[in-house]
């Protein structure tokens, strides 16, 4: 198809009330983003292949040692105590 000026053009012309119509079913589309109950706070590198990693699991932190053969929890119940006390420690934002 060629223009006015004789250069090729692909532009269609949607009719007014087409982008009307389309604007108002954008306008009402709501997107939700999945709340996670496992997240990855910080991990520590402890040499080839193995780490330690902070995970936060609902309301729990929790200490994982991680190594190509097995994954470990160290400490629940000392952790979520040190990790409380220290988040109430913190000032308010």
């Amino acid at each position: 198809m060629r223009g006015t000026t004789g250069e090729h053009t692909n532009a269609v012309a949607w009719p007014l009330p087409f982008w009307s119509t389309l604007k108002g079913l954008l306008g009402k589309v709501c997107i939700h983003r999945r709340l996670r109950a496992l997240r990855i706070e910080e991990t520590l590198p402890l040499g080839e292949k193995r780490f330690l990693a902070l995970v936060r699991w609902n309301d729990e932190t929790l200490l994982v040692g991680v190594t190509p053969q097995n994954i470990t929890l160290l400490q629940p119940d000392t952790l979520n105590r040190a990790y409380r006390s220290v988040r109430e420690q913190e000032p308010a934002a």
